[in-house]
């Protein structure tokens, strides 16, 4: 008896993971897969006769970057005001820009960020004994869509 693993995109490509499980051997590895809550499909494998404490590693997964995914109708993976960073495990992590936002809720690490600082471009009482008011920080490759 055989059967076929697939996922169904949303505009009807399918990749198919039978595919890519018979390149991994269910003799020598154990193979898991999981739907993260953010979207992203993950096979793993686990070698079954490992000695060593080792982990399970990514075999695939779909879609390959979940930072450069973009919803409908949000900021993607991340709240607004953050940006993704791919970590090496192909998972997302989420900062504020550093220095000047912070996490509106700290218990969710991929929630939004909101400025630590007054927003305008007049002087106020918190500010009038500054000599500079703003700092400009250069980001690179950061994108924030919509």
């Amino acid at each position: 008896m055989s059967g076929y693993l697939y996922i169904l995109g949303e505009k009807g490509e399918k990749f198919n993971l039978s595919e890519v499980e018979s390149k991994v051997s269910t003799t020598d590895f154990y193979l898991r897969a999981t739907l993260n809550f953010d979207g992203v499909f993950i096979l793993y494998k686990h070698p079954k006769s490992s000695t060593e404490s080792q982990g399970w590693t990514t075999v695939w997964s779909q879609p390959d970057n979940i930072c450069s995914y973009i919803a409908k109708d949000g900021s993607g993976v991340c709240g607004y005001n953050s940006f993704c960073t791919l970590g090496d495990d192909k998972r997302p992590k989420c900062q504020c820009p550093k220095g000047s936002y912070s996490l509106i809720d700290p218990d969710d690490p991929y929630g939004s960020c909101k400025a630590d600082f007054i927003q305008g471009c007049e002087e106020d009482e918190l500010s009038k004994n500054i000599n500079d008011l703003y700092e400009f920080e250069t980001l690179i490759n950061i994108d924030w869509p919509l």
